[in-house]
């Protein structure tokens, strides 16, 4: 995955769920406060564009948490974008009563006009703004934490697989091995004696190791060499020899009994 991606998802985590949210408030009320900065005059229009910018917080959060996952998720669109417009004109009858001075008034600026309509409408594109910038953060997480468990999935599988591999190992080697030593215990008890301390050794690294997610590529050479040993103990004629550079494969790790298939089916 790019660069980006993981500089993305360390931005995202969820250990930092508070600076997230904190930062999207902060966002709300400094875009209102821009907004109507000129009209600060006294401290009540501070407190009154504070519950103003409240009203916003309340109801981007109830749609990004509660209509969003309750309504949209399911795919019920039009029950999403009725609660939603609900959701609005609440939201807007509640700011008129912070600004309210008297009923008078209040009757005057909810009355049907050109102006009500224009004012609901950037209230409308503001409020969309705000909810659209929370969905989008939301819905990249989702797709972020989908991502993992793909991820996490196909790791699993990668095990599973892998185990399976080495649970395959064990027995198709061990009684390949046994029938070997029981053919040279009677034909050639010396190099039966020679094959057993090398099947000491290789089931030694086979029960230490093989539980290991990684082992050093220089241990698993070793354990290598150490079968074709027998190999060679029970078949005159095979000339085996391995070459690789230590300087170029020292440090790397690798699945333990990854190569010994390879080589036994070989």
């Amino acid at each position: 995955m790019s660069q980006s991606y993981f500089v993305l998802g360390r931005l995202l985590n969820n250990r930092y769920r508070l600076i997230h949210h904190a930062i999207f408030v902060f966002l709300i009320f400094f875009f209102w406060f821009l907004f109507s900065v000129n009209q600060l005059k006294k401290p009540t229009d501070f407190l009154k564009l504070i519950a103003y910018s409240m009203t916003y917080v309340t109801i981007a959060y109830f749609n990004i948490y509660f209509l969003f996952s309750r309504y949209l998720m399911k795919n019920r669109i039009k029950m999403y974008v009725l609660l939603s417009v609900l959701t609005f004109i609440m939201s807007y009858l509640t700011q008129a009563l912070i600004y309210i001075k008297d009923c008078n008034q209040l009757q005057k600026d909810l009355a049907l006009s050109w102006a009500l309509l224009a004012d609901m409408m950037i209230n409308a594109i503001t409020y969309c703004m705000f909810i659209g910038i929370g969905l989008s953060v939301k819905m990249i997480k989702m797709w972020m934490n989908s991502e993992q468990k793909v991820i996490s999935l196909e790791q699993e599988n990668l095990k599973a697989k892998l185990s399976s591999l080495k649970s395959q190992i064990s027995p198709h080697f061990l009684f390949n091995t046994f029938n070997n030593l029981y053919v040279l215990s009677k034909t050639n008890p010396k190099i039966a004696s020679e094959m057993i301390l090398g099947f000491s050794d290789l089931m030694r690294y086979q029960l230490n190791e093989s539980e290991k997610e990684k082992v050093a590529i220089e241990n698993e050479v070793e354990y290598i060499k150490n079968f074709l040993v027998l190999e060679k103990l029970r078949k005159d004629k095979l000339d085996l020899r391995i070459d690789y550079d230590k300087e170029t494969v020292e440090g790397l790790l690798i699945e333990p009994l990854l190569f010994v298939t390879l080589i036994e089916n070989a």
